[in-house]
């Protein structure tokens, strides 16, 4: 999603938001050099005259280079802020996590896609954390301990695994710790999903109750 915002392009991905900064091409320095180094092969540099040719022309070209060569551009992404430090230190340091859990997948790749896979599971989840926590940052008492040991956990046991799976030889350690960590990411994709579901118990019991409720007055007003 692309939105405009003081004039620059704001970019919202994955539940973060980014804006897009312009990168200094090197092409129009390279082409005034190029200008001054055929002066000088052609030109007596000794006189004013050809010095002040061999500038405008340098000067022309990298004017016309960058013109000519298409702006680029990088992601640079907006820092969460609300102003309550805790909800905004969580959600940056599960940003981070994120970022990292991203990189383990794109490493483990198409060599095991089923991992791949569940690890993508996690980290959706994951995410839905996040903006659970963010519409609800009262909650954030409910996640300390996903957020202060479950979270690096899985982290560190994403990037061992891209690290055994990077390797070329088939060793009986290195297909044994696979297959633990493997067994480990099914337990951990199913346990996020548990504390996802528990950041809306009271949401759930709430709803029940105002059901109950208003049931229990269109029954005592006959307009059930």
């Amino acid at each position: 999603m692309r939105k405009e915002m003081n004039t620059e392009a704001i970019i919202e991905k994955d539940g973060r938001k980014y804006k897009e900064v312009p990168v200094k091409s090197a092409w129009p320095i390279w082409a005034a050099a190029a200008v001054w180094l055929i002066a000088a092969l052609i030109l007596p540099m000794y006189t004013p005259l050809h010095l002040v040719i061999a500038a405008a022309l340098s000067a022309g070209a990298a004017l016309l280079v960058k013109k000519i060569v298409p702006k680029e551009t990088k992601l640079v992404e907006i820092p969460f802020y609300t102003g309550n430090n805790d909800l905004d230190e969580t959600v940056r340091t599960i940003n981070t996590s994120l970022t990292n859990l991203r990189t383990a997948g794109e490493k483990i790749g198409t060599a095991k896609p089923e991992t791949a896979a569940q690890l993508d599971n996690i980290i959706k989840t994951i995410g839905k954390i996040r903006d659970a926590i963010i519409e609800s940052p009262a909650d954030l008492q409910k996640i300390r301990r996903f957020l202060n040991y479950y979270l690096p956990v899985t982290e560190k046991l994403a990037g061992k695994y891209a690290l055994l799976t990077a390797q070329d030889t088939d060793s009986r350690n290195i297909r044994e710790t696979a297959a633990s960590i493997e067994g480990a990411l099914a337990q951990v994709d199913a346990s996020f999903v548990r504390q996802l579901d528990a950041l809306f118990a009271d949401d759930a019991l709430d709803i029940s109750t105002d059901i109950t409720v208003l049931e229990t007055l269109l029954a005592r007003d006959d307009l059930k």
